[in-house]
């Protein structure tokens, strides 16, 4: 599932959350949309919030062809990637 990044009043990151609490956030006008430099969607608090975060771990799977490599705090999964590695080519490229 895609979590929105959030920002505090103060600037400071927070947990991200769900795209529905977000929209919900913006609609009541508790949040504005947060512009970056990454193009990446993002809001920040306009009222005062709690500043708790949970921990995050970053996992990496290696392997030959692919690698996967995941963000994950307690509650959810926060980000996925499955990257293709160039050896595949490389190694085919070869014997063709």
């Amino acid at each position: 599932m895609y979590r929105v990044p959030v920002i505090s009043k103060s600037g400071k990151p927070l947990m991200p959350t769900k795209p529905s609490r977000a929209r919900r956030w913006l609609k009541e006008g508790k949040a504005r949309i947060y512009r970056n430099d990454l193009q990446q969607f993002a809001i920040q608090l306009t009222v005062d919030a709690g500043t708790k975060t949970q921990p995050i771990t970053v996992g990496i799977d290696p392997g030959k062809l692919f690698t996967g490599i995941g963000g994950q705090s307690v509650k959810a999964t926060l980000f996925t990637a499955h990257l293709e590695l160039p050896f595949r080519h490389l190694f085919w490229g070869q014997f063709s």
